[in-house]
């Protein structure tokens, strides 16, 4: 009876054996008539209940036996069993594996200001130290979810950013070492890629290197040459393998996901993250070295990386890429939780597998946060802190006001009505926006973005205009997202739009809310509702201006045209209280210009001088507010 491997001191769950009187009479088994040898430690553990009992026909008679290793190592017992007939000793062999639990340390520990007075954490949990060299990783160590690729030839991989690659000074990337369940034959390529930090596809492919002979297990795979981590902002580590119907080659810690770090995964140049779909970060264990002593005994030959276009998967295409899982074990006992610290002072103690903590409540003011991962057999040690400054609440924002989301959702007030809404900082108009985001999955939820109070006192007229779009992937109709407008009293609609139009990309909306707005305080919320989260992908928000509109705006002064190259470019700049620019042409000054398009910047246009396929044009543009007319196709 093999119980596979674990962690010391934790507990596999219960294996049951049954017992059957497959012939006549009764077998009496005995309180004495089982029992375990060869197991000194005490690594296993028998319970018996209701002996002495008699077996007759058709009345099983069942026990269970369970492995908690006392100490790391293979452990092995006798369990025997003895009845009244024959007086037989019948024996099964016991095994199990017991490993260290390795300990976490917190990394990339994050605080922010959350509305109206709290601050909220984020942080990672990464074993290893990579100021001391050897193995870093994001998994556990254990074994428990196979995951079966079908026809997919994919690479499982893991990221190692700054909260790595800064402590690795005068390393270099020498091993990588993978567990794989079965069809080992699958992997045929270990590849380590090299990033930006702030990136989430790579930029180039440092190495790919063949393997054979690997073994189902952990496979260590010495890197020839090793990686030189100087001057890397960011790694990605990881093996492929060639998917065959019907096998679970790759292996994960089955536990909730370190989110673009721990279960990555590149099929045909695109990339994903598949920890907000599934759980279970891969078991790959990159293995860092002092690259001096390294030289001592190898010279490193220099590497070759080849420059990659790798585009980032789609919402849609993660949605659509479903492996198969298989559960080795039981998420069973592992990481306890995190110790939670605010000025040097343990104020909570969260437990499971949540890397993020609100701390709310608080008066105005600066604090620091520190956290340390908890285990069973130790702690880790206390990260390094983190300040939150919790500001006395602003008077109202005067207008024009203006969120572009760069400084998060805390930094002008907003209130969040739920956790789906966060900043998207990947996408937007350009990215961050913000988003209302299909995961975790609500039922019949009703969830606001609620700005601060905004003061329009002495202006009689105001407008809002914020950039949209919408991901879906499913003609389900029941989701929703509508703009309002407090005046002080109540909540008017303006618009609302419904994922039956399904997905569109960035649009402006606008709207003339002075019957609301003017001259009073007031505030805007964009409100998220329907009856399930998960049957589109997201609203993105962006480039919210609330403004008023004056009897006349400046005109375009200096408006500015030369030659670069083969392109014509024209400049202006700025007229205040624009909100966009239009772009007329025309064959004869003294003629009716047309409007061909509508610029939301004071920048330049940059016109090929090989689409000029005239003698001359004549170009004006023109600033404008509210919302724009329509060009001319």
């Amino acid at each position: 009876m093999d119980f596979g491997t674990t962690h010391v001191l934790t507990p596999i769950p219960t294996r049951n054996v049954t017992m059957s009187n497959l012939g006549h009479g009764t077998i009496t088994i005995g309180a004495s008539d089982i029992w375990l040898t060869g197991d000194a430690e005490g690594n296993f553990t028998l319970n018996t209940p209701n002996l002495p009992v008699d077996i007759v026909v058709y009345d099983p008679y069942s026990f269970s036996v369970q492995f908690i290793p006392q100490s790391p190592g293979f452990k092995t017992a006798t369990l025997n069993i003895q009845d009244n007939l024959t007086r037989t000793i019948h024996t099964i062999p016991l095994i199990g594996e017991a490993i260290a639990e390795p300990i976490s340390n917190v990394a990339l520990l994050e605080g922010e200001f959350w509305v109206p007075n709290a601050a909220r954490l984020e942080w990672l949990s990464l074993y290893g130290d990579p100021s001391q060299g050897g193995f870093a990783h994001w998994d556990d160590s254990i074994n428990r979810e196979a995951i079966g690729l079908g026809e997919w030839n994919a690479n499982m991989i893991v990221m190692f950013g700054s909260e790595v690659m800064e402590h690795t000074t005068g390393q270099i990337l020498d091993g990588v070492m993978i567990h794989l369940n079965e069809a080992p034959e699958s992997v045929d390529y270990v590849n380590v890629w090299s990033a930006t930090h702030a990136s989430f596809v790579p930029l180039a492919l440092l190495t790919s290197q063949a393997v054979s002979g690997l073994t189902t297990g952990w496979n260590y795979i010495p890197l020839d040459p090793p990686v030189p981590t100087a001057g890397l902002e960011a790694l990605y580590v990881g093996y492929h393998a060639n998917g065959t119907p019907g096998t679970y080659p790759v292996t994960s810690d089955g536990l909730p996901c370190i989110v673009g770090r721990g279960r990555l995964v590149e099929i045909d140049n695109k990339w994903g993250d598949l920890a907000e779909n599934s759980t279970g970060n891969w078991l790959i264990h990159a293995h860092f070295t002092d690259e001096a002593e390294y030289r001592m005994t190898k010279p490193i030959a220099p590497l070759s990386p080849k420059a990659i276009h790798a585009q980032e998967m789609s919402v849609e295409d993660l949605r659509n890429l479903s492996f198969e899982t298989r559960q080795i074990k039981e998420a069973d006992r592992a990481l306890r939780g995190f110790n939670i610290y605010r000025d040097n002072v343990l104020i909570d103690m969260q437990t499971g597998w949540n890397y993020e903590y609100l701390d709310e409540g608080l008066s105005p003011g600066t604090y620091l946060y520190a956290v340390q991962p908890v285990h069973y057999t130790g702690n880790g040690p206390i990260s390094h802190t983190v300040s939150v400054t919790i500001p006395y609440p602003p008077p109202p924002y005067t207008l024009p006001f203006t969120e572009d989301w760069s400084l998060g959702i805390g930094a002008n007030w907003w209130g969040l009505g739920g956790d789906n809404w966060r900043i998207d900082k990947y996408y937007g108009d350009p990215a961050p926006s913000v988003r209302f985001y299909y995961l975790p999955r609500e039922y019949n939820y009703v969830m606001p973005l609620t700005s601060y109070k905004l003061d329009a006192t002495g202006i009689d007229n105001v407008h809002l205009s914020f950039r949209l779009s919408m991901q879906d992937y499913s003609d389900w109709d029941e989701n929703n997202l509508a703009c309002e407008v407090w005046d002080g009293t109540y909540w008017h609609r303006l618009g609302e739009v419904n994922t039956s139009v399904g997905a569109f990309d960035w649009v402006t909306v606008y709207y003339d809310i002075s019957e609301y707005a003017a001259n009073r305080e007031f505030k805007i919320r964009f409100l998220a509702w329907g009856e399930d989260s998960d049957m589109f992908i997201q609203w993105n928000i962006d480039n919210i201006h609330v403004y008023h509109i004056p009897d006349m705006l400046d005109a375009v002064t200096d408006l500015r045209l030369y030659q670069s190259g083969t392109n014509v470019i024209l400049e202006w700049s700025p007229v205040e209280h624009a909100e966009w620019y239009g772009a007329y042409i025309s064959l004869d000054p003294y003629s009716d210009f047309i409007l061909v398009d509508i610029l939301y910047s004071a920048d330049s246009i940059t016109i090929p001088m090989d689409e000029l396929d005239i003698d001359k044009i004549f170009i004006r543009i023109t600033a404008g507010a509210g919302e724009p007319p329509i060009p001319v196709d």
